[in-house]
C-alpha cells in the first residue's frame, strides 16, 4: 500500500547516504537515485512524495512511524515497517535530542554547509543551516552542538566556508555590520574634542613638525613671489602620486613643475637647491630653467627643453592650506582648548565605560587627579621610571616594559590611567606590549590557503619564500611550505635540521582584502587602542585622513608566515653571525607599527588553557626573558632606541665582515655535466646603510659585544600568542622565531612620531637610487599637512566664516 512505498521513499536516501560514505559505491548510489527519480515521475500521483521538508522531521515522528500514525487517524492499518520493537524508543530519543538541538540529520537533503557531505549534521534554528559533527570539531571545537543549533557560525559571523570569508555579497557585509563586525569604533563628542586637542598640540609643541614643515613649504612660494593662498591647481589626475623627478620624494602640497610639460618635478627641498643655483650663476627672473633635457626628432643629440620651473600646488588639497595652517600653527592656543604650558586632562570615559566600572572604580574614574601623578598609581618608583602597578610591567636587559592587557587599556583599572601611562612611554620612543588580543576566528594556515586558493590545484599553487638557512629567495608550493610549517616535511640534511622557509607580506594585499575580508575585519577589531591604529576611524591615526584622489601608501594588514626553532645557530669561529635561522633581520620602519601574533603551531587546547593559567606571570617585577626557552614563546624582538641608532651604525660597519648573508654562487667545471653549481656562504661587503641594507641580525655574541664596546643594550621581549607588539619609528628591530608562527602587522602614523617620521623620509630619499629603499613610500609629509588641517578645521568650524569676513 502507499504506507509502505512512503517508508521506502523515507528510507531510500539514508540508503543513499550509507552508500556515499564508500568509495566503491557512489557510482552505483547515484544510478540507484535516478532510476528512483524516474520512477516518481512516472507516477504524477506520487510526485509529491519527493518535496519532503529538507532538515526537519514531521511533528508526528519520522520515517514510518509517522506515516503509521498518519494512517491510524485515517482508519487505515499501516504497513510494517521491518524493524524491531525496541527501534520506535530509539526514535522518541533521537526526536528529542533534535528538539534539544543536538541531532537534525533527520530528513532526506541534508548536507553541511562545509563539505556538502557528512553525517550527524547539526541545524541552525534561525537560519535552518546544517553543519555536520566532523566539521563543527576542525573549525569550531569551542563551540558546543547546542550553541551551534541555537546560533551556528554563519548567524555568529564566524563561518570559515570560503564565501563567508570573502564576504562577497552585500548580504553578508550587512549581517557583519549588524553584528558589530568590521565598523569604525565609537567615540563620543567629548572624546573627540580630547584627541583633535592632543593630537594639535602635539604636531605645534616640542620639536614643533608642522610649522618647520610649514615654514618650509611657504619659503618656496615666497621666494617665487606669490601668496600663500595664491598657487595655482596642477592638472594632475586622481589615483597618482606625484614624485620629484630629482630625489623621489613625494609630493605634500606645493612643487614645481617644467612650464614646457617635460615630465620634471621637484619637491620643496630641490626647488629650493634649484633656485639658490640659478641665482648663483647670475640668473635673473622669478622662475628659474628646468635641467630637463628633450631629443632632437634622430634621437642622437640631447638639449635642454627649454622650458622654465612654474610652482604648482596639488588639486586634492585646499587652496588656503598653508596661509591657515601656518597662522595657527604660529599661536596653538588660537584654536586649542588647552594650554600648552600645563599637562593635558584626562580623557573622558565614555556611558558605557563608566557603566561596565564597579563603584568605587568609576568614583575614581570621575576624579580629577592627573593620570601620571604618583597618587593615583601604585607601586610607584622613580628610579625606573614605573608608572603603573609592577603586574603591567615585563623587565628585560635595557629596562621595563609596559605591558598591559587589552581589557586593562579600554578603562582606568585600580586607578591606574593605563592609556594615560601609554601615551608617555609611546612619547619616550619606547616599544609597548598588549596582552590578551584575539579575535574571533581561529587563524590557521588550513583557513587562510583555502580562502586564497584558486580553482582545485591547491598543491600546484606557487608561492615566493625566502630559505633562511642561506637566506636568498625560492620558490615553493603552498603544500609544501605548510608542510614545513607544520613540521612534517622531511629534513634538509642528514643533521636533523628542519627546513627553515617564511613568507613575507602573503597573501597580498588585494587578495587579504578580497579573499580574507573576514579575516581583515577581524585583525581591525582585534586591534588594541584603535584610537591609534583603526585605519579609518582612529582619531590619533594620521594615516585615517589621507587625502582623497591621492595614491594612498600601502599600511597593511601584512601577514608574516615562517617556521622556527628554539636552538639559535652557532656562528663559525671568527664570526658573529651566520645564516640559517628563521629570522627578519634587523631594520627599522618609518611608520609606527603594531604586530599581533594570532597563530602559534603545536599548541593544542589543553596547552593553551595551561598558558591561560601562567598569563599573568608573562608580567611583574621579577619577570625576565627566560633564555634558552623564552618560556614557549613564539618569537623574540630586539627593539633598540631611537637614541642608539648612530653608535649601532657604527659597530656594524666596524664589524661588517664577520656577518653572513645569502650566498655567492659560482660554477664548478669539474661536474658530471661539465659544469655545477658551487654555493658558498658570504660575508657582507658592500654596505650602503647597515641597517637600511637588512643584511645583519645581531646574534647572542653579537650583542654581547655591542653591549661592551658600546653600552647598546636592546629591548629583548619575548612574543607570545595573542600578544601585540607597538614598535614607534624609527626603532631598529630584529624578530627570531621560535616556533612556527603567523604574525599580521599593520603601519600608522600617531603624531607623537611626527618629527621622527620627517626626519627617517629624508633618511630614505638620501638612499642611493637604486637601493631597495630609496623613496618615499609613507608620503609622511602629505599624511602630518592633511591631519593637520582636517584636525584644525574641527576644532575651530568658523574659519569659513572667518575668512570670508575678511
Amino acid at each position: 500500500g502507499k504506507p509502505a512505498e512512503r517508508a521506502q521513499v523515507k528510507q531510500e536516501p539514508e540508503e543513499r547516504a550509507q552508500a556515499n560514505q564508500e568509495p566503491q559505491g557512489r557510482g552505483q548510489a547515484k544510478q540507484e537515485a535516478q532510476k528512483y527519480r524516474s520512477r516518481l515521475r512516472s507516477r504524477p500521483e506520487e510526485s509529491t512524495l519527493a518535496k519532503v521538508p529538507v532538515a526537519k522531521p514531521p511533528p508526528g515522528g519520522s520515517g514510518a512511524q509517522g506515516t503509521g500514525k498518519a494512517a491510524a487517524k485515517s482508519g487505515k492499518k499501516p504497513a510494517a515497517s521491518g524493524k524491531s520493537p525496541g527501534t520506535s524508543k530509539k526514535r522518541k530519543l533521537e526526536e528529542a535530542d533534535y528538539r534539544n538541538g543536538k541531532d537534525a540529520s533527520r530528513g532526506p537533503g541534508t548536507c553541511c554547509h562545509h563539505c556538502q557531505r557528512g553525517t550527524d549534521h547539526v541545524q541552525c534554528k534561525e537560519c535552518k543551516v546544517s553543519y555536520c559533527a566532523k566539521c563543527l570539531r576542525r573549525h569550531y571545537p569551542h563551540l558546543h552542538r547546542g550553541e551551534c543549533a541555537q546560533l551556528c557560525p554563519k548567524c555568529r559571523g564566524i563561518c570559515v566556508c570560503k564565501k563567508h570569508l570573502r564576504v562577497d555579497n552585500a548580504g553578508m557585509e550587512k549581517l557583519l555590520h549588524k553584528l558589530g563586525i568590521g565598523n569604525d569604533p565609537n567615540f563620543d563628542d567629548a572624546q573627540r574634542q580630547w584627541y583633535a586637542n592632543y593630537l594639535w598640540r602635539s604636531l605645534c609643541t616640542g620639536s614643533q613638525p608642522l610649522l618647520k614643515l610649514l615654514r618650509e613649504e611657504g619659503g618656496v612660494v615666497t621666494a617665487a613671489g606669490l601668496q600663500l593662498d595664491g598657487v595655482p591647481a596642477a592638472q594632475i589626475e586622481g589615483g597618482y602620486r606625484v614624485v620629484c623627478s630629482e630625489c623621489s620624494a613625494s609630493i605634500a602640497n606645493v612643487f614645481t613643475t617644467c612650464s614646457e610639460g617635460c615630465g620634471v618635478d621637484l619637491c620643496v627641498a630641490c626647488s629650493r637647491q634649484s633656485r639658490k643655483a640659478w641665482r648663483e650663476q647670475g640668473g635673473e627672473g622669478e622662475d628659474p630653467p628646468c635641467p630637463g633635457v628633450a631629443e632632437d626628432a634622430s634621437g642622437e643629440s640631447q638639449t635642454t627643453c627649454g622650458g622654465r620651473l612654474k610652482l604648482q600646488r596639488l588639486p586634492q588639497l585646499n587652496s588656503d592650506l598653508l596661509q591657515k595652517l601656518l597662522a595657527a600653527a604660529e599661536h596653538p592656543e588660537s584654536i586649542c582648548t588647552w594650554s600648552v604650558d600645563e599637562p593635558e586632562p584626562h580623557l573622558p570615559l565614555s556611558d558605557g565605560d563608566l557603566n561596565q566600572l564597579p563603584p568605587k572604580l568609576k568614583f575614581k574614574a570621575e576624579s580629577t587627579a592627573s593620570p601620571l601623578s604618583k597618587g593615583a598609581v601604585a607601586d610607584y618608583d622613580p628610579s625606573q621610571g614605573i608608572l603603573a602597578a609592577y603586574s603591567q610591567y615585563r623587565h628585560t636587559s635595557r629596562g621595563y616594559v609596559f605591558c598591559p592587557t587589552k581589557e586593562d587599556m579600554k578603562g582606568r583599572a585600580g586607578g591606574v590611567d593605563s592609556f594615560g601611562v601609554f601615551q608617555h612611554h609611546w612619547k619616550l620612543g619606547e616599544p609597548v606590549v598588549v596582552r590578551g588580543v584575539r579575535g574571533l576566528m581561529s587563524w590557521t594556515p588550513e583557513l587562510m590557503t583555502r580562502a586564497t586558493r584558486v580553482g582545485t590545484g591547491f598543491a600546484n599553487d606557487v608561492i615566493d619564500l625566502v630559505d633562511c638557512s642561506e637566506f636568498r629567495s625560492a620558490a615553493s608550493t603552498a603544500y609544501e611550505f605548510f608542510r614545513a610549517y607544520k613540521g612534517t616535511l622531511a629534513e634538509r640534511d642528514g643533521g636533523g635540521r628542519k627546513p627553515m622557509f617564511k613568507v613575507k607580506d602573503w597573501p597580498p594585499e588585494d587578495q587579504f582584502k578580497q579573499k580574507l575580508k573576514r579575516l581583515y575585519y577581524d585583525f581591525v577589531d582585534m586591534l588594541p587602542l584603535p584610537e591609534y591604529t583603526h585605519p579609518t576611524g582612529g582619531p590619533l591615526n594620521m594615516a585615517s585622513r589621507f587625502p582623497e584622489g591621492v595614491l594612498s601608501p600601502d599600511l597593511g594588514p601584512k601577514c608574516y608566515i615562517a617556521c622556527g626553532r628554539v636552538e639559535e645557530e652557532e656562528p663559525p669561529p671568527g664570526l658573529l653571525h651566520a645564516d640559517g635561522d628563521s629570522v627578519t633581520k634587523l631594520h627599522l620602519d618609518v611608520a609606527d607599527a603594531v604586530s599581533i601574533m594570532v597563530h602559534c603551531q603545536g599548541e593544542k587546547q589543553d596547552e593553551l588553557e595551561a598558558a591561560a593559567a601562567v598569563y599573568e606571570g608573562r608580567a611583574g617585577k621579577d619577570m625576565q626573558a627566560q633564555a634558552p626557552e623564552f618560556g614557549g614563546a613564539g618569537a623574540v624582538w630586539d627593539i633598540f632606541a631611537r637614541e642608539d641608532v648612530p653608535k649601532l651604525r657604527a659597530f656594524l660597519m666596524r664589524h661588517r665582515n664577520k656577518f653572513r648573508h645569502s650566498v655567492t654562487i659560482s660554477k664548478d667545471s669539474e661536474g658530471l655535466n661539465g659544469s655545477r653549481q658551487v654555493v658558498q656562504p658570504a660575508t657582507v661587503q658592500n654596505v650602503a646603510d647597515p641597517i637600511h641594507d637588512q643584511h645583519f641580525f645581531l646574534s647572542k655574541p653579537a650583542l654581547e659585544l655591542l653591549a661592551r664596546e658600546e653600552g647598546v643594550r636592546p629591548w629583548t621581549i619575548e612574543q607570545f600568542k595573542d600578544e601585540a607588539f607597538f614598535i614607534p619609528a624609527g626603532c631598529p628591530h630584529q624578530v627570531r622565531n621560535l616556533k612556527s608562527c603567523i604574525k599580521v602587522a599593520m603601519d600608522f602614523v600617531s603624531p607623537e612620531s611626527a618629527d621622527e617620521v620627517m626626519k627617517l623620509t629624508d633618511s630614505f630619499i638620501s638612499l642611493p637610487k637604486d637601493h631597495m629603499q630609496h623613496g618615499d613610500k609613507l608620503q609622511g609629509r602629505l599624511i602630518i599637512l592633511s591631519a593637520a588641517y582636517k584636525t584644525m578645521e574641527g576644532l575651530h568650524p568658523v574659519w569659513e566664516e572667518q575668512g570670508s569676513a575678511k
